[in-house]
């Protein structure tokens, strides 16, 4: 009889499979950027077709960080947490400026309140910057043409608020389930395939602020223009 695997043993499995295709990927895109940088006979066709082929890429380069870090959902950590003092401004503009392509590309402007002389607080900075991305990731993919509200309204606590319209009370009720957050954001363009994520984002930022003792919960932002999160990084 076949059952599930005990917990520790599928995060093992999420891991691997997370390194193995990654492995492949890379070799794939190094390919890929060889091909455009030195190959100048390339037709315009060529051209194109390799340029989708890059987007593709860092497109499943994106499924596959949530893949690897979907063993947090679940708030019990899979590994060890490595605890460093950090302090939640820092933490926050860096997950900005990693998603500032993104933020561009979808014309968002974020307008972040982050006070300088917020004292620091101890976790895994790496992780928890990670939760935060997922986080304004989310917010950004559902505010295109708008703006995105982050707010630090503790040394370890932070509220990120969309203006990408109101959403049901039943639907915030469940949006920390895997796949939910998947359709409250708007096809980039029509007829797009919504390739981007996978739909784990924020649960594995819930998850992973739970690691620490933290939490998160939603609600309509003021107004009732968005979705409002509020999170605890560290208890």
């Amino acid at each position: 009889m076949c059952t599930d695997p005990p917990m520790a043993e599928a995060d093992v499995i999420l891991t691997r499979a997370g390194h193995d295709l990654r492995g492949e990927l890379a070799t794939m895109v190094t390919g890929v950027h060889y091909l455009m940088r030195y190959e100048s006979n390339l037709g315009e066709t060529a051209k194109q077709m390799l340029e989708r082929v890059d987007g593709a890429g860092k497109r499943l380069s994106r499924l596959l960080d949530e893949l690897e870090l979907a063993a947090w959902i679940d708030g019990r950590p899979p590994g060890a947490l490595v605890v460093e003092p950090f302090r939640i401004g820092p933490l926050v503009e860096g997950a900005i400026s990693r998603l500032s392509n993104t933020i561009a590309q979808r014309g968002v402007t974020v307008e972040a309140d982050l006070p300088a002389d917020l004292a620091e607080r101890t976790g895994d900075a790496e992780l928890l910057g990670k939760a935060v991305e997922h986080l304004l990731d989310f917010a950004v993919a559902r505010s295109p043409g708008r703006a995105v509200h982050v707010r630090a309204t503790g040394p370890a606590a932070l509220s990120v608020a969309d203006e990408g319209g109101p959403v049901d009370d039943a639907v915030i009720a469940r949006l920390f389930v895997p796949f939910v957050e998947k359709d409250l954001i708007p096809r980039p363009e029509p007829g797009a395939r919504r390739r981007e994520r996978l739909g784990l984002g924020l649960a594995i930022a819930r998850g992973i602020f739970a690691a620490h003792g933290g939490g998160m919960s939603a609600s309509l932002a003021p107004g009732g223009g968005g979705i409002a999160l509020s999170c605890t990084l560290v208890g």
